[in-house]
């Protein structure tokens, strides 16, 4: 008795035609497997079960293939977005701390700001303090008010010179009413003391035309 076929379960007789596969050896009615000499060279030939597991393993191996290849671009496009965020991470934290560089120094402006205003304003109150004005004061057309408050610094038995006269002019022209700024409050209030002491001054007093007003 020979050899079984391993697709008809029958014995092989050794009349029949008989092919082996060259992968697992085992044996088959060559009409069983339509085998002839023209399908196939004996030497290469593979039964339909080690056929199909050959066909089977490419394929796993071509999913295996596609599935790295896959994962492999995955990987690298993650990378690129995680390098992507932590760029634009710093980016942000960078302008995050130069806003609070420039908010910091807003308000820094801000304080020296308001301190320079305080400051303005205090140095104006001060500078008021050495004001003078007089009222009553007639105008004419070819008079010095320098000369006129030197006048009047006169009566009051203080001496005051041109240097020590920051400015003088008329402050409101049509009410007759003149005004200086002297070089410190102490002129002044000297000034303002004698006059009290002579209990005012009058246009007279100073050599200026017209009905005598204090």
């Amino acid at each position: 008795m020979g050899e079984g076929c391993e697709a008809c379960r029958a014995n092989i007789n050794v009349t029949q035609k008989r092919i082996k596969c060259t992968q697992c050896s085992r044996n088959y009615h060559s009409e069983c497997i339509n085998f002839n000499n023209d399908t196939a060279s004996r030497s290469e030939w593979k039964c339909p079960a080690c056929t199909a597991s050959c066909r089977k393993g490419g394929d796993n191996k071509l999913k295996l293939s596609l599935i790295t290849e896959i994962k492999n671009e995955i990987t690298s496009n993650l990378k690129q977005l995680e390098e992507s965020h932590n760029s634009l991470l710093n980016e942000y934290n960078n302008l995050k701390s130069n806003f609070e560089k420039l908010q910091q120094n807003v308000q820094n402006g801000e304080m020296k700001l308001a301190d320079l205003c305080a400051q303005i304003k205090k140095e104006q109150q001060w500078r008021r303090l050495s004001n003078l004005e007089i009222v009553g004061l007639p105008e004419n057309s070819k008079e010095s008010t320098s000369e006129l408050i030197i006048k009047i610094a006169s009566y009051a038995g203080i001496k005051l010179t041109d240097d020590q006269i920051v400015f003088a002019h008329r402050v409101q022209p049509m009410q007759n009413v003149g005004g200086c700024k002297l070089q410190n409050r102490t002129i002044k209030d000297n000034i303002i003391s004698e006059l009290r002491k002579t209990k005012g001054i009058t246009t007279s007093d100073i050599g200026l035309g017209g009905p005598a007003k204090r």
